[in-house]
């Protein structure tokens, strides 16, 4: 996904999973960051996730970005924006092009 937004003239950063999400607080802020971009490979990582986005909403921030989730581990757009509150869901990769668009002209 990283190389997909990349492609679309997107800054782009790596983070991983394991920068605690203390940490990401001044990382997001510094860098003025509109979208953190999480994908869940497996079901037992749904905790996890709920958790780091939780988090992200919850910063002390000026501007709290907006989260995409997409991945094999997660069953439909209900689960992803309901019980783990993310604010945008992708199902495969070929939903993002639509959803870049969209991005871009809310963004500018």
């Amino acid at each position: 996904i990283r190389e997909y937004f990349r492609t679309f003239g997107w800054k782009t950063y790596y983070i991983g999973n394991s920068v605690p999400v203390s940490s990401l607080s001044g990382f997001i802020e510094s860098l003025d960051i509109d979208l953190v971009v999480l994908s869940i490979s497996i079901k037992t990582h749904l905790n996890n996730a709920e958790h780091i986005i939780h988090a992200l909403k919850g910063l002390s921030i000026p501007k709290v970005p907006e989260i995409l989730i997409g991945g094999k581990g997660i069953s439909d757009s209900k689960e992803a924006l309901e019980f783990l509150g993310a604010d945008y869901y992708v199902r495969n990769i070929t939903e993002i092009n639509d959803l870049i668009t969209q991005l871009e002209l809310k963004l500018n």
